[in-house]
């Protein structure tokens, strides 16, 4: 295949250890491509400060859509037309949200939570960092029409 005159004795050497190191560069790529697949294949660890910004899980967002879901209406004023003021149970606050109707949705699990049925005086802000906080008093509400707890109906 070659002729005898071709390469001289001496190179060969050089040429076992260039094949040689080409052999470990290779190697070390599949194992590097090995463990970066088994790194994402595992779940993400967040450092404890910032575990607030990391994303929900399904089961968190699931429950935070049932919390929210309690909140009948939300008003940006002191009070809701066609509704009466019952109790107001307390100021409710969310920050760290993307977009402003995430924060709102935040807002309203929260409300939910601590036992309201809906919220006043809503206000949304977005901060110098691009994140969305809400802002509002939680309050349980009744519809005007509706007698007070505690009245006999006829």
């Amino acid at each position: 295949m070659f002729d005898e005159g071709f390469l001289p004795p001496a190179a060969y050497p050089i040429i076992l250890a260039l094949a040689f190191g080409a052999a470990i560069l290779i190697v070390l790529r599949v194992v590097r491509l090995i463990t970066n697949v088994a790194r994402r294949a595992r779940p993400v660890k967040i450092h404890p400060r910032l575990q607030k910004y990391a994303e929900p899980t399904a089961a968190q967002r699931a429950e935070s859509e049932k919390d929210a879901a309690k909140i009948l209406t939300t008003s940006s004023r002191a009070e809701i037309p066609g509704y009466v003021t019952v109790k107001q149970i307390e100021a409710v606050f969310v920050d760290g949200f993307r977009e402003p109707n995430e924060a709102i949705l935040g807002l309203k699990a929260a409300a939910g939570r601590k036992g309201a049925n809906a919220i006043l005086n809503v206000t949304q802000e977005r901060t110098a960092n691009n994140k969305c906080l809400a802002s509002g008093d939680a309050v349980i509400v009744r519809t005007a029409s509706a007698p007070p707890d505690g009245d006999a109906s006829p």
